[in-house]
């Protein structure tokens, strides 16, 4: 972990925020792995529907490829769908991340 995500965590800890969650590093995504990985994502989507196991990945993707609109708007879409308070509580958690 980079140490001012270290930093983060410890400050949040010693805050006391309850809801912090550490996102695990990527790597520098290029522009030939993203498309892949977009059309990859977009084609479960379309196979399985809207459901927390094809709307969270594409919003953590467009999230760390810097399309936070379009990673909202996945999040929003899943917000629709989410089956239980748990999945709702995990997709609003996603939505202050982002923000």
């Amino acid at each position: 972990m980079s140490e001012s995500r270290e930093a983060s965590a410890e400050e949040a800890k010693a805050r006391g925020d309850a809801f912090y969650v550490k996102m695990a590093e990527t790597p520098h995504i290029g522009s030939a792995e993203a498309l892949r990985t977009e059309q990859q994502l977009l084609e479960r989507y379309k196979a399985r529907g809207p459901r927390a196991g094809t709307l969270k990945p594409l919003a953590i993707f467009y999230g760390r490829v810097g399309q936070q609109e379009r990673a909202y708007q996945y999040l929003k879409l899943w917000m629709k769908h989410a089956r239980g308070q748990d999945e709702l509580a995990e997709c609003l958690l996603m939505s202050g991340q982002l923000a």
